[in-house]
């Protein structure tokens, strides 16, 4: 089993893993470990998270469905401090989600404050009409060089997204351009549904995430019980294989199935690509696989 769930006894019907592709000759990370807010804490987070899950209940109208991240760590290592995803719940009138993160300053204060993480970005983003935020992560105690204060889901068509990243990640979208996979984006009739995540502080960052789901199912992966057989499911990654690692996905997949407990069946969430301009391989891959309970 996942090293840091049994650290920390964490995993609790649902978890989310997510692994790097990396080629056959290197050795296979562990993945890091996604999961709903524990109820109730159990003992390991509860000095880190009771302050937090109090403003999360104090502000229902703005937070909901948090999740949380634990990085992976060597077991000798104290656990490092999980990230905090939450869902933006759509504003009063609309079923759209977020344009502007201003009206949600006093809460994104009380919850950063409970994470001690410090007071928020003195500016907080606006999105131009047809795009919103519908998560946003906070990540304590992370350094990516400079302090990670906010990541953001960003929500819309693909060529509203596109079209709104080359204004504001000229150089990674330049990158995305340059391996091809902006075809992939843009193809019509679409062959994914993609979200595309960046962080915010005072600006948006150089990093960019490409989170890609089978069409229809954005932000769906947990609910639905698909695995790589599922058509669409191979149909994406079909899509993508030409700038995956040679047999990565299988190898993660036998991986994932070894390791999950004999009471919990695998499925398939989504794929994502991280473009890091400055980094030494500026494109990455990761995939994300589901372990659910059953019954």
């Amino acid at each position: 089993m996942h090293p840091m769930s049994d650290a920390t006894g964490l995993l609790q019907g649902l978890g989310l893993f997510e692994y790097r592709l990396v080629p056959a000759d290197k050795p296979l990370p562990l993945p890091d470990l996604s999961l709903p807010l524990p109820q109730p804490l159990p003992a390991a987070l509860q000095a880190e998270l009771t302050a937090a899950e109090r403003c999360l209940q104090a502000w229902p109208q703005l937070f909901s469905n948090p999740w949380l991240e634990v990085d992976q760590a060597p077991l000798s290592a104290p656990p490092p401090r999980p990230a905090l995803f939450v869902r933006l719940v759509d504003p009063p009138g609309s079923s759209r989600p977020h344009r502007t993160l201003k009206t949600l300053h006093p809460a994104l204060s009380a919850l950063m404050a409970a994470l001690n993480m410090g007071p928020p970005p003195q500016s907080l983003p606006s999105l131009p009409a047809g795009l919103g935020v519908s998560h946003i992560g906070l990540f304590p105690g992370r350094a990516t060089p400079a302090p990670l204060q906010l990541r953001c889901n960003v929500v819309g068509t693909p060529q509203r997204q596109w079209a709104w990243l080359q204004q504001q990640c000229t150089t990674a979208v330049a990158l995305l351009q340059s391996y091809g996979l902006a075809g992939v984006l843009l193809a019509e009739p679409a062959v994914t549904a993609w979200s595309a995540t960046l962080d915010w502080a005072d600006g948006w960052g150089p990093r960019l995430g490409v989170e890609l789901y089978s069409p229809g199912r954005l932000q769906q992966g947990s609910g639905f019980d698909a695995t790589e057989d599922d058509v669409a499911v191979a149909a994406l990654i079909k899509q993508l294989d030409p700038w995956l690692p040679d047999g990565a996905i299988g190898r993660c997949r036998k991986w994932h199935l070894q390791q999950l407990p004999p009471t919990y069946r695998a499925g398939f969430s989504h794929l994502k690509v991280v473009v890091e301009p400055a980094a030494p391989a500026p494109l990455q891959f990761k995939l994300y696989l589901l372990g659910h309970a059953a019954g």
